[in-house]
């Protein structure tokens, strides 16, 4: 347990008043940094107007979300398009042209003190879903909409995108996203085969996953069968296997750069993950595994998808883990017949 979390439980035991004014004190630093970013923005081209879109995390929200900045600068054309979003995500937006200045957060607390002072000078779209908790300072966002959007309810509304659109209260958008891949982007060699597959094999959710040996049996099939050679992405791999045509790239590029190597992909075979969300808005073919996840029989995150994507998408219904490997070998097929 971390120390200010310790130091709270005993404050607010032994004396409630000594608990706030010890939390006030601790939480200062906030305002603080609140104040310094208004600062920043209000004398960012201090006699334009202002409209500023937050959506912190994760990476595949962010990604999915991009519509909603094209529809918004089209919507506001006279106001600059402010995003606010975490320090280590920024770079996500950094090439978007609709974008006219970005401002970074360390975590969710500093977005809910930063929006009180915002709110009042700016139009602010809040995409985030309703007692969104900070898991730094542990303090819940207030963000009720009328539409009702919760972390319990939100793939009920539709696509993620769709959800999002329920967040800012403007109409529902089908757009696909658009990922913007920096200029020197068609510069950068990763020394790659002429003909490969990406996989990425991890979410953050746990329950999203499919097995180990699950993935080494569709890599031996793209590789023996299809002669295609296989290259994962991701943080951090989950793949142990030797053999010349599987590449790991796990833990070795930034964000760019691994949308750099699913843009030059024949196709990608993922989780539902941040990187999904990538082959979507760079319009590179993909097979999604999904499945029964927390209250979710059936969800689709993705927006903009042709009819033969969605074909390629699994939606099974059971737990991800216990998708048969030929169902996946059947969409590889089906992609396959796509795309000669």
């Amino acid at each position: 347990m971390r120390i200010q979390k310790i130091i709270a439980a005993w404050l607010s035991k032994h004396n409630t008043h000594v608990y706030k004014l010890a939390k006030s004190i601790y939480l200062s630093h906030l305002y603080i940094l609140a104040f310094e970013k208004f600062l920043d923005l209000y004398f960012f081209q201090k006699t334009k107007k202002k409209v500023v879109v937050s959506l912190i995390e994760h990476i595949g929200d962010i990604v999915a979300s991009e519509p909603i900045d094209r529809y918004l600068k089209h919507q506001y054309k006279d106001h600059l398009l402010i995003r606010v979003v975490s320090i280590q995500y920024a770079e996500l937006l950094r090439f978007n042209p609709n974008i006219d200045k970005i401002i970074t957060v360390s975590c969710l607390s500093e977005w809910i003190y930063l929006k009180k002072i915002l709110s009042v000078f700016y139009l602010v779209f809040d995409l985030h879903f309703d007692r969104r908790l900070c898991t730094k300072y542990w303090i819940m966002l207030s963000n009720p909409t009328k539409h009702g959007v919760t972390f319990t309810n939100y793939f009920h509304m539709g696509t993620l995108l769709d959800a999002f659109c329920l967040m800012a209260n403007i109409p529902k958008l089908k757009d696909r996203p658009v990922y913007y891949l920096p200029p020197y982007a068609s510069e950068q060699d990763f020394r790659l085969p002429e003909w490969y597959v990406v996989i990425h094999t991890s979410s953050n959710a746990v329950e999203k996953n499919w097995t180990t040996p699950q993935w080494e049996q569709i890599i031996h099939y793209l590789i023996e069968q299809k002669k295609l050679s296989v290259v994962e992405v991701g943080m951090a791999s989950s793949i142990n296997m030797k053999r010349p045509e599987f590449i790991s790239l796990c833990g070795s590029l930034s964000l760019s750069e691994i949308a750099q190597v699913i843009k030059k992909s024949r196709f990608m075979i993922g989780v539902d993950s941040a990187f999904a969300h990538f082959a979507n808005a760079l319009s590179i073919p993909k097979i999604v595994l999904l499945g029964i996840w927390e209250n979710f029989a059936f969800y689709t995150p993705y927006s903009g998808m042709t009819q033969q994507e969605e074909n390629c998408i699994i939606h099974y219904h059971g737990k991800v883990r216990d998708i048969p490997v030929d169902i996946v070998i059947e969409k590889i097929n089906l992609l396959l017949s796509y795309n000669k």
